[in-house]
């Protein structure tokens, strides 16, 4: 009897030894929503590959992009993704007339406070659309989602225009 268990217990260690081995490449898959599969390609552009991507994979059907990164190279991504997001910040607030910018942790929802007799209002429209694309990259590498710019204007004595 304590031969058949030994016997029992060796293998089951060898077969847990076996399941934790075959991830040692540190790699994960990540599935992410694509808006035009339709021209998504399964080639790796040199942005994803220099990012560390391995694989891709696209689901027409699904409308989703799989792809094979490691969990570290992933990180680092979404880091760069959330630096992008921080120099829009920066570079908004160096603009004339840019008084603050709020934020989330998550760069969820950013909003901007401008002063409408020195801030140039022709380009609230093009500010917020750099913000939300560097916004909703990275809402979409992170796993949240509904990334919100709001571009306070107003006039210097406070009232809103």
């Amino acid at each position: 009897m304590k031969k058949i268990v030994a016997v029992l217990l060796a293998g089951i260690m060898l077969f847990s030894f076996a399941a934790c081995s075959s991830n040692t490449d540190g790699l994960t898959t990540v599935t992410i929503a694509v808006e035009d599969v339709e021209s998504e390609s399964e080639k790796l552009t040199s942005e994803e590959k220099e990012a560390g991507f391995v694989s891709k994979t696209v689901d027409t059907q699904a409308g989703t992009a799989t792809y094979t990164i490691s969990e570290e190279d992933l990180k680092a991504y979404i880091h760069t993704l959330g630096r992008a997001v921080q120099q829009c910040i920066k570079d908004t607030l160096e603009l004339e007339g840019a008084l603050s910018a709020d934020f989330d942790e998550d760069y969820r929802e950013i909003e901007i406070t401008v002063i409408v007799d020195e801030f140039d209002t022709s380009y609230v429209d093009d500010i917020k659309t750099s913000f939300l694309e560097a916004m909703e990259k990275y809402q979409l590498w992170s796993g949240n989602e509904d990334a919100t710019c709001e571009i306070i204007v107003q006039y210097e004595d406070g009232t809103l225009l």
